[in-house]
């Protein structure tokens, strides 16, 4: 019986943090009456005409499920005991079923079972609220559960999830290999871009994330080989080297092979308006993320590639980390994140804050001062060294914090930097948003172009975005093509 679920969105938020205070204050369980007793209030608070009309701008019903959906996974995904702990109804006592599945519960009546969950207390009604999850989520999470290890030096060590327990593929070598002498080609071309690939390469093998194949070599059907390129930085002179897992050979690729996993990222909303609660705001990133959960030894065959030698012949290497490309990558570096959280958070206060403040790699965490922001991130950043991450970039919007999280690598003395994206002013702490300047042509493409570079996941300047959004619409109804100069009539507006 999903009793909240029934609740408007931003009340289901007030509810939860009203849950919290009452465990806190009272030590004591959440009953139904306190549910209650919540909403009257609620109810009341909308009928005062002090207050005017207030509208629910949540979305629609669909995408609350989603999100509620996505938020279960990962409060669902971080195991904290044995494989035992399963789902337990308390009305049937039979193990393994949902109060929602029930058929006990489901024949009694309304006041039935009203009175049921009045009895048990919150902990029912929390448990309806989580989605169960797919069999392949399921499937994914168990191989990467029993795969994990934890090494000397404190990374982590899971394997590949791969779908069948005996993978095995064609011998896509030749492919891989004719991809990389065009590659070599390009780099005789551009020598500035042969030195900024080989730069990033060389460090993978000085930092152990890429190894050259050892002497013994694999079947042929026990090795994949990866195909890479370079991507610049939009804004930075800096190159990141991308490795193709959804690169077919007789149509199947590594991903094909690969478990997704459960999504375990938090909700940019969600992480942003937390970062705003307090006063003293922190930012910082994880030194690549992904790169310090390992591979074991047995699978790295399946990540080989091509790269030089150091007499520049082309040499076969293998890579002993998790790499962007990989479906299962963003699901594991997630799951690798929150497991230090269980493993080594010496305060239910840190933990909280690993588990709800990232987003991917991004840390962004609020305090009420400037100490306790400080303490955080110190507690934040030994944790995280425990499980092999090393938090860095980091930056608050106080100058007098700033010196104090100088010793805990925080970035030089900047005006602004980005927070998820969002040009955020470190000076008036608040969020800023250029005017749009149409930098390339008044076309169709350079308006839709320019329009959506407006990043805004709040919603802050949503007002001003309908003017143009509107203008957009116009040249779409023209049906001009994307690159046709708009007629005079619009470029008035």
């Amino acid at each position: 019986m999903n009793v909240v679920m029934k609740l408007p969105f931003k009340i289901r938020e007030r509810w939860r943090v009203q849950t919290l205070e009452i465990s806190k204050t009272s030590q004591r369980n959440v009953y139904f009456d306190d549910l209650v007793e919540f909403v009257r209030n609620e109810a009341s608070l909308v009928r005062q005409p002090l207050f005017g009309t207030i509208v629910d701008t949540a979305k629609r019903k669909g995408k609350v499920e989603t999100y509620i959906k996505s938020k279960a996974r990962v409060t669902t995904w971080i195991p904290t005991t044995s494989g035992n702990d399963a789902k337990y109804c308390e009305l049937c006592k039979k193990d393994n079923l949902d109060l929602s599945y029930c058929i006990v519960f489901k024949k009694k009546s309304f006041d039935d079972k009203s009175d049921f969950v009045r009895k048990s207390g919150f902990k029912i009604m929390q448990e309806t609220l989580i989605t169960s999850p797919s069999v392949e989520d399921n499937q994914s999470l168990d191989k990467v559960t029993k795969s994990l290890k934890t090494l000397p030096g404190g990374h982590y060590e899971i394997g590949l999830p791969f779908r069948d327990e005996e993978v095995q593929f064609p011998s896509n070598r030749d492919q891989a290999l004719s991809r990389f002498l065009s590659l070599k080609k390009k780099f005789a071309k551009n020598e500035q871009f042969f030195k900024d690939y080989s730069a990033f390469m060389q460090e993978m093998i000085n930092k152990n994330f890429v190894e050259p194949v050892p002497e013994r070599s694999s079947e042929p059907s026990q090795e994949w080989f990866l195909v890479h390129h370079a991507v610049y930085h939009n804004h930075k002179p800096k190159i990141r080297v991308v490795f193709d897992c959804s690169l077919k050979f007789q149509g199947i690729s590594l991903n094909d092979r690969l478990l997704q996993g459960p999504d375990l990222t938090n909700n940019l909303l969600g992480v942003l308006l937390r970062f705003r609660e307090e006063s003293d705001g922190v930012v910082g990133d994880i030194e690549k993320m992904y790169y310090q959960v390992k591979v074991p030894s047995s699978q790295a065959n399946f990540l080989k590639l091509f790269w030089f030698d150091e007499n520049l012949s082309p040499t076969e290497y293998r890579l002993r980390v998790h790499v962007f490309g990989a479906w299962s990558s963003p699901s594991i570096a997630n799951f690798a994140l929150k497991r230090s959280a269980e493993d080594y958070a010496p305060s239910v206060r840190i933990k909280d804050v690993i588990m709800r403040n990232f987003y991917v790699d991004d840390l962004l965490l609020s305090a009420v001062t400037g100490a306790e922001a400080a303490n955080l991130v110190s507690q934040v950043k030994e944790t995280l060294a425990k499980g092999g991450f090393h938090l860095t970039s980091i930056t608050a919007n106080s100058s007098d914090l700033r010196r104090t999280l100088s010793s805990e690598g925080a970035v030089p003395e900047k005006h602004s930097i980005k927070a998820l994206g969002l040009d955020w002013d470190l000076n008036s702490d608040s969020f800023r948003f250029g005017c749009i300047r149409f930098s390339s042509a008044l076309t169709r493409r350079g308006i839709l172009r320019n329009i959506a570079s407006i990043n805004d996941p709040l919603g802050l300047i949503s007002p001003a975005m309908v003017h143009p959004g509107g203008s957009f619409q116009e040249i779409c109804r023209l049906k001009l093509s994307w690159d046709d100069p708009l007629p005079p009539s619009l470029l008035e507006s």
